[in-house]
Formats: structure tokens, sequence, C-alpha cells
């Protein structure tokens, strides 16, 4: 019996103290009366490998604009704080308590915070609005050129850098407040950097000498706290540098299908902090993933990345992106193809049974896919029995004159044409095959099953290799 109150008692002191834990955890944020109204109020957090939003605290504030955001927080977070669509950053630990005082300022709705993080999060508050006012100076800040936008961005970056430094003469930030505000500073700089360079790839090339960059921020504490402009820097920065660079991949003579373990193990050459070096090696597989499906070299890298990092945050997000694609692999049978003929004919992809399916999806204003036409003649003359292989090329225009031009030219190749129209089909083609972009190419056995979601395009010897081991 008292064995019994003694299991009992230990009962319900793990209760009393696991409700103490929810509780010291919970984050508090009270709205204030306002001019919002009866706005809604969302907390978003972002996964940061496929920039997915999940609501972690949803309330709908007063007729006066007044009510209380909360939830439980185990570690900070840097999330976006979303009312009415409109966006801003909000920084938070365990159990902070805080008011905010909505403002709308110019037509700008402007928050100003009192309470836990309150110093960090009306500095975050006023990088806002130093970019809305850069943008709105400079509605076309994308396309400046080279020498004016480096201008522009000093002067960003003096008026962002002085107004901190005026403010820690009047408030007191801890030195690791103090240091997540420089970086949050330099990101999104960075970012602003990273874009205008993006756009203006030709004019950067030309004056890549003579042009000094901002060197890569290495935040581990911004990645920590799940911040997405950071990791949108990152994914820009891996694609400039490692993923989109067809100079680098020609000068070590990297085939198409040893592009993943290149970038994998050069990556793995920097000197990266390894919360970071995980982060982008994730990102590294899961961009390669969309770009090739699921080829030998994902299976290899990912089965490395999951010994090297078992704890690591991103694997849930690749373990289901993995499994999604699974549905792609060889051997499945193949998503619901359809499109329309020029005469308006239906023609559903399963009625060819009996014939290899070679699907080449593409859009008559993609210079890429129009390049790849004039290769079908010398494809099919490579091939055991080209009549054994149906043709069907896929438009996905969306205005059916400009794919009803583009037909009428001579060196459209001979075979299957259709246009995509919407409703045909279930799911349309380059969402069923998870589509990076134009052309794509596909290729079914005589069953209407899976040889290669991502097959080789018309130009690649490996093709007609392919295709002949079928036959």
């Amino acid at each position: 019996m008292h064995f019994l109150k003694f299991c009992f008692t230990l009962l319900v002191l793990a209760v009393i103290f696991s409700c103490q834990d929810k509780v010291a955890d919970q984050v508090s944020i009270q709205f204030q009366t306002s001019p919002l109204g009866k706005s809604t109020t969302k907390l978003l957090k972002t996964d940061l490998i496929k920039y997915a939003d999940s609501i972690l605290a949803t309330t709908q504030l007063d007729g006066q604009g007044a009510g209380n955001l909360s939830f439980i927080a185990k570690k900070a977070g840097l999330h976006k704080l979303e009312i009415d669509e409109n966006f801003f950053d909000l920084y938070f630990t365990p159990g902070a308590q805080m008011e905010v005082k909505p403002q709308i300022i110019e037509g700008q709705i402007q928050l100003h915070f009192s309470g836990d993080g309150a110093n960090v999060n009306n500095f975050l508050g006023f990088t806002s609005k130093a970019l809305n006012h850069f943008f709105q100076s400079h509605p076309i800040w994308f396309r400046l050129p080279i020498k004016d936008f480096k201008e522009a961005l000093m002067a960003l970056e003096g008026e962002i850098n002085t107004t901190f430094k005026r403010q820690q003469d009047s408030v007191s930030f801890t030195l690791q407040e103090k240091q997540l505000i420089e970086d949050y500073i330099s990101v999104n700089l960075l970012n602003l950097e990273q874009q205008h360079q993006l756009i203006n790839q030709e004019q950067y090339e030309q004056l890549s000498q003579k042009t000094k960059q901002r060197e890569l921020v290495l935040s581990e504490k911004l990645l920590a706290l799940t911040h997405l402009e950071y990791a949108q820097v990152l994914d820009l920065y891996l694609r400039s540098n490692f993923q989109e660079t067809p100079s680098l991949f020609s000068y070590f003579q990297v085939e198409e299908e040893n592009k993943l373990h290149f970038t994998d193990s050069l990556l793995r050459t920097k000197n990266y902090p390894k919360p970071i070096l995980s982060y982008m090696l994730a990102k590294n597989l899961s961009y390669w993933l969309s770009v090739q499906g699921l080829k030998p070299s994902f299976r290899q890298a990912y089965e490395v990345y999951q010994k090297d990092f078992p704890h690591s945050n991103y694997l849930l997000t690749l373990s289901k992106e993995y499994e999604d694609w699974l549905q792609l692999d060889k051997g499945e049978v193949s998503p619901a193809i359809a499109g329309v003929t020029k005469k308006g004919d239906t023609i559903q992809i399963e009625s060819l049974k009996g014939k290899l399916v070679y699907i080449d999806v593409w859009a008559s204003w993609c210079a890429p896919c129009l390049e790849e036409f004039p290769h079908y003649d010398d494809l099919k003359q490579n091939l055991r029995k080209p009549d054994e292989v149906a043709f069907v090329f896929i438009s996905v225009d969306k205005d059916e004159n400009k794919w009803l031009e583009k037909l009428a030219d001579s060196a459209i190749p001979t075979g299957i044409h259709l246009l995509e129209k919407e409703g045909i089909a279930d799911t349309p083609i380059q969402q069923a095959f998870k589509m990076w972009g134009v052309p794509h190419y596909i290729l079914l056995d005589k069953e209407g099953k899976i040889i290669d979601a991502h097959a080789p395009r018309p130009s690649s010897a490996k093709l007609s290799e392919l295709i002949n081991r079928y036959l």
C-alpha cells in the first residue's frame, strides 16, 4: 500500500514538473490596442530545406487591435510574424513575455516592443524600415548599374550601422544580442548583393577582378534560430559557387552523374562550422535530387549524410523528399499523363503500352528545349528498333497559339505532339514528376513503368544506349 502511494506521489510530481516546464517555455506576445482592428496574426516557422511555412501560433485580434499570441518554445528562434500579410522578423527566447504596440505610419505597420527581447526586436524593426525605404527609393534596385548599386548599398549600411551605434549608447545589449544584430545586418546586406549579382551576372563577370564581394557570413546563431534570410544567403552562395558553375565542372571535367558527389566532396574540404556544413550538405542533396532525380549518387551521398549527421534537423525533410521520389523510381508505374493534339483529340500515354515511350517536356519559349530537337534524327538512326519507340512531345505552353506556331516550324521532330491542358490529367506533368523546369525527359517501358524519370537528353550518347537496352 505504501509502495502504491509512493508511485502515485512520483506520478503527481512528474505531472507538476512537466506543467511547470511548459509554463516556463511559454512565450506570450500581448498586442496592445492599436488601429489594426480585427487582424489575423500568425507566427510562421520555415523549413529551411524546402522553404515551406508552418504555423506555430495564430490569433485573431479584437476590434481594438488587442489580443495575445502564445506558444511553447523549447529554444530561441527568429521567425516571421505575419499580420494580415505584412511580415516582420520576431526574435524570442523560451518563456519570453513581450508587449507589442502596433502603429500605422505613412501607410506602413510598425511595431514597438517592450519586455523580453525588446531591444533586439525594435532594432530588427528599424532595419526592416530602412530596407523598405531603400526599396522605395530604388524601385528597380536589382537593375541598377553596379557602381550605383554599390553606392546605394553603402549608404544603407551606413544608416543602419550609425543607428545601431546610437542605440548602444542608450540601451544595453548582451554580447550575444550584439553579435546577433551584427550578423543580421551583414546577412541582409549580403542578401541584396547576391540577388543583384545573380540578375546582373554578365556585368559582374566583366568586372570580376575589380569588384570586391562581401565575405560569406558564417553565423551558427542565425542558422540555429531558423532565420529564413540567412538560409537563403547560404543557398545562393551554394548555387553561385558550387551547383550552377559550368566553368567549375568543365575545368575538372565532371560528368552530369558525378556532380552531386563532386560538390559534396568540395563542400567537405571547406572549413565551415559543423552546423553550417550540415545545412549546406543537406541543401546540396535536396538540390541535386530535384535536378537529377533519384540517381545512385544521391542514395550513396544520402547514406553518408545520415551516418555523419545522425541528429541533423534536416533529416526529416530529406527523408520525406526521398520517400516522395521513390514513387518515381525505376519499375514504378508512371503517373497518368495526357495531352491534346493540335486537332483537339485527347491522348493518354497509357494508350501507348506495347512501345517504349520517350517523353520530351518542352515549351516554345525554352531555348535549351529547341536546341535538342535537331538531335532526334541521329538518335533514331542509332536505335536498333526505332519503330518500337513512341516519341511524345508534351508542351507546357500556356498560350496554345505559340505552341501551334512552333509546330509549323520544319525543324520540329516527328512524333506525337501534345499540349498539356488543365483538367485533362489528374496532376500536371511538371508536378507529377517533380520537375525542376524544362526541358525534361522521361523514359517508360512497354508496360508503362518508369525506366528513368530523369532520362538523358537527345544529344547524349547515353540515351540510345539506354533505349537499346530495353528494345
